[in-house]
């Protein structure tokens, strides 16, 4: 089986960073002076390296204290099992012999016993190395309760000696840690690689590859459309290579469409399909888009994640709809923020997005539908044809019944003048062509 690109060619330095150097400068001179740390917040968008600095910072800080640095790579999972109010929790942590790598927000309302307990009773023994403290990585920081970031105020103080907490923050999301916590913290913020410092990275990835067919305007454009993610961008491109093979991938670079997200990109083709429906349909199924979500929140993808595919598709198909489209994505991303039923929201989003696609299409008939750029193109010719030919025999009926009209008007009028006042119907018209014809 192929190797990720993104663990094969992970940095385990921080010298082999090539963007955010003034991260990496902050970095540098906390793991000189490895005597005092302090707590740290580690702040940027999904995708940019965080995980991967941390983890390359920690390395620095025991290479610092004359131990092997790379010994931090070497982890192993462990699960501990809980007990709060009659419910038993098993906690999956990751950890090796010089830090703890862990995510109390999947426990919902228990991250609070979480941090209160268990992590109490793994910081409060000291540790049988020369490394003079234990190194706690809280991913998803931003997601943690109010609860449980107010028990971590006083643990930070008290833990000091051998411990030090280091958040992960994603800023693509709501939240965020409250003040007093985040003022024992020194915060470092990171952000995305521009597009030439992103054509580097993945220029010396192919490089070591052997791939030279990809112009540096695909790589940009396609790192643009990742929306500045560049792991996802370094596995969706890994991802088609294997799958077109050199040949296709050579005519998709010539070609002006370029690369099409639906046909490699699972998440982008299911909400392409949901919004298509949508669309299409004058009766959408809504339990097989319930399915779809099942399916997609049973393979691990994360919510807000489908929001954003479903929200940059549905804007590219009713332009004129942008303010509606975005007050509603904007309350349902609150809702998901502040809720755990994740999958209510998602339905009630996707109903929002019906009752106003079908409202616009009532009141303004639409005569083609606009799709998005990465839909196929077959798609786009079947439903160019069936619109054509549903307004050109629309126009030879309306020619055809109004010399009808205007030569029975006359009879109508002399013969009985209650017919006038009442609803015509298509039975009564045959019937007094009939005897006109007679």
């Amino acid at each position: 089986m192929q190797e990720l690109w993104t663990d094969k060619y992970r940095p385990r330095k921080l010298s082999d960073f090539t963007y955010n150097l003034d991260a990496i400068a902050k970095f540098t001179k906390l793991a000189r002076n490895h005597v005092d740390i302090p707590h740290l917040c580690v702040e940027g968008i999904r995708g940019i390296g965080k995980k991967t600095m941390i983890m390359a910072f920690i390395r620095e800080c025991v290479d610092q204290h004359g131990l092997s640095g790379e010994m931090v790579y070497h982890t192993e999972n462990k699960t501990m099992e809980l007990r709060f109010n009659n419910k038993d929790i098993n906690l999956i942590l990751q950890k090796s012999n010089y830090h703890y790598n862990l995510d109390p927000s999947n426990y919902g309302i228990y991250d609070r016993h979480i941090v209160q307990d268990a992590l109490r009773s793994l910081f409060k023994y000291h540790s049988i190395t020369k490394y003079p403290y234990k190194n706690f990585i809280i991913r998803m920081s931003e997601e943690l309760s109010i609860e449980a970031q107010e028990v971590l105020r006083r643990t930070l103080e008290n833990c000091i000696k051998n411990c030090r907490f280091i958040f992960v923050i994603n800023t693509d999301k709501r939240g965020g840690l409250i003040a007093p916590l985040k003022s024992r913290c020194i915060t470092i913020r990171l952000s995305a690689p521009t597009n030439e410092e992103a054509l580097a990275v993945i220029k010396n990835i192919l490089t070591q590859e052997k791939i030279t067919y990809l112009s540096d305007a695909f790589i940009k454009k396609f790192y643009q459309r990742c929306g500045g993610n560049l792991s996802r961008c370094i596995n969706l491109l890994q991802l088609a290579i294997v799958k077109y093979g050199p040949k296709q991938m050579i005519e998709l670079v010539k070609s002006k469409d370029g690369l099409n997200l639906a046909e490699i990109c699972q998440v982008t083709r299911v909400c392409q399909e949901i919004i298509i429906e949508l669309i299409e349909s004058e009766r959408p199924n809504i339990i097989n888009i319930r399915q779809k979500f099942y399916n997609l929140l049973a393979d691990g993808v994360n919510s807000e994640e489908i929001i954003k595919n479903i929200f940059r598709i549905a804007l590219t198909n009713l332009p004129q709809r942008v303010v509606e489209i975005t007050k509603i994505t904007d309350t349902i991303e609150q809702h998901l923020h502040n809720s755990s039923r994740e999958f209510y929201h998602l339905e009630n989003y996707i109903l929002q997005l019906l009752n106003l696609i079908k409202h616009d299409q009532a009141t303004k008939p639409r005569k083609t539908i606009k799709l998005t750029p990465i839909i196929p193109p077959a798609t786009i010719t079947t439903t160019t044809t069936t619109t054509t030919t549903a307004t050109t025999t629309a126009t030879t009926a309306t020619t055809t019944t109004t010399p009808t009209t205007t030569t029975i008007t006359p009879t109508t009028t002399t013969t009985t003048p209650v017919t006038t006042t009442t609803t015509t119907t298509p039975a009564t018209t045959t019937t007094t062509t009939a005897t006109t014809s007679n």
